[in-house]
């Protein structure tokens, strides 16, 4: 009998494709053949269903017309798709303040070819702040940063984030970042950023501007740079336009565990140098893949970066570490011309918040003598949480480490309100 359940079912779904998800099947002969058994099959398909409208149910303060926009659903009137409701689920379920669920249901308005399409939501924490520690034990050094969100401005997942790092003692960052979604209705998305870095000998402020068109996980987006740099001996300034894309289909935006995640960046403008204008030009592609095979997934990182300037000024951060810090590394970043970084890390799925990982880091990097240089890193660690908060503790080395106070000790922590 279970078969025969298992083959009613696959009837059911197959009109449920097809826009009639208010078919019926019933068995209505079982016959004893030779063979086997012959199970006959009484099928009532329904009529096609239009959907009028969609109810979200369940979404607190944030604003209905959001998240149709955000679903991706037709505004108007349209025929009811299991696979395009579905996909529009996972869009939702990407957010970080809303959990969509899979308990979707019709309610018909009076006859069985139009209904609404009931989304029942629930609220998560719209706020988080998460911090990032490390500390190397052979030179006492400590540092590390702290980001704080505000996700979800006026119900329209509007966002503010602040973000403060302290690579070391000599080097403090600052940057304020307002993000803006579905301007006029229309997938149309702005950025807008202002940063302050100060070294013990140096400043720098740098502020940019970026407009988002979405087209569903892929993302086309253009804009401008400003940056302004001082120091003892010289001083810059660089103006650039901004254009790139974004190809983003992670199954969860916190701890991914399927999923690509790629970005292609290119700027190009002017820089002021000694009274001087000179071709600016920088370059960055990243894909982050995440392979699932449960209770395993393999991440895949590799990121390519490039800088030409006809003053020679190398400003290039080759930025590295994994997620959020150093992995074996005390140094933020390596100025360079132009870089690649790879990384492999295998993880063992504990929760959706949990995992235990090892992983191995590669950067080779040519710096502004024109040597080409290589950087490793391995190390292992473990994280642990709930949909509240979350913490990701690791040590890493290199193959240079003389004893155990060479590594560095690292931490993240996230915490949503």
């Amino acid at each position: 009998m279970d078969d025969v359940s298992l083959a009613a079912q696959e009837i059911l779904q197959f009109y449920l494709s097809i826009g009639k998800p208010f078919a019926s099947v019933r068995v209505e002969e079982i016959a004893l053949e030779e063979e086997g058994i012959s199970v006959s099959f009484a099928v009532e398909e329904g009529s096609f269903v239009k959907i009028t409208g969609v109810d979200f149910q369940g979404r607190g303060s944030t604003s209905g017309r959001f998240l149709h926009l955000e679903s991706g659903l037709p505004l108007r009137e349209f025929i009811f798709d299991y696979e395009k409701i579905q996909k529009a689920l996972r869009k939702l379920n990407r957010l970080d303040f809303v959990e969509a669920s899979d308990s979707t249901f019709l309610r018909t308005t009076g006859r069985d070819d139009y209904a609404n399409l009931i989304i029942p939501v629930r609220t998560r924490r719209s706020n988080s702040v998460s911090g990032s520690f490390f500390y190397l034990a052979q030179t006492n050094t400590t540092g590390g940063k702290i980001f704080g969100v505000i996700k979800n401005i006026a119900g329209r997942g509007h966002s503010l984030s602040v973000n403060w790092d302290r690579p070391d003692e000599k080097r403090t960052y600052w940057s304020f970042i307002f993000r803006t979604r579905w301007l006029f209705s229309r997938p149309l998305h702005s950025e807008i950023s202002v940063s302050v870095r100060t070294e013990e000998f140096s400043d720098r402020f740098s502020g940019f501007f970026r407009l988002f068109y979405s087209l569903g996980d892929f993302d086309i987006f253009t804009g401008a740079e400003y940056i302004d740099f001082s120091s003892r001996t010289y001083f810059y300034k660089t103006y650039r336009n901004i254009t790139g894309v974004v190809f983003n289909l992670l199954d969860y935006p916190r701890n991914p565990s399927s999923g690509i995640l790629s970005y292609i960046e290119v700027k190009n403008g002017k820089l002021n140098y000694l009274e001087r204008d000179y071709y600016d030009f920088y370059g960055i592609f990243s894909v982050d893949f995440f392979f699932p095979k449960k209770p395993f997934a393999l991440r895949l990182f590799s990121e390519v970066q490039a800088c030409l300037t006809d003053a020679e000024i190398d400003d290039l951060e080759i930025l590295y570490g994994g997620e959020k810090g150093p992995r074996g590394y005390l140094k933020e970043s390596i100025p360079a011309e132009k870089g690649f970084f790879f990384l492999i890390e295998p993880r063992l799925l504990t929760g959706r918040n949990s995992n235990v990982f090892v992983f191995f880091d590669f950067l080779s990097y040519k710096n502004a003598l024109n040597e080409i240089m290589s950087e490793y890193s391995f190390g292992a660690g473990f994280s642990a949480g709930t949909e509240i908060s979350s913490i990701k503790v690791y040590i890493a080395g290199n193959p240079r480490m003389a004893s155990y106070k060479e590594a560095v000790f690292y931490a993240d922590v996230t915490y949503d309100f």
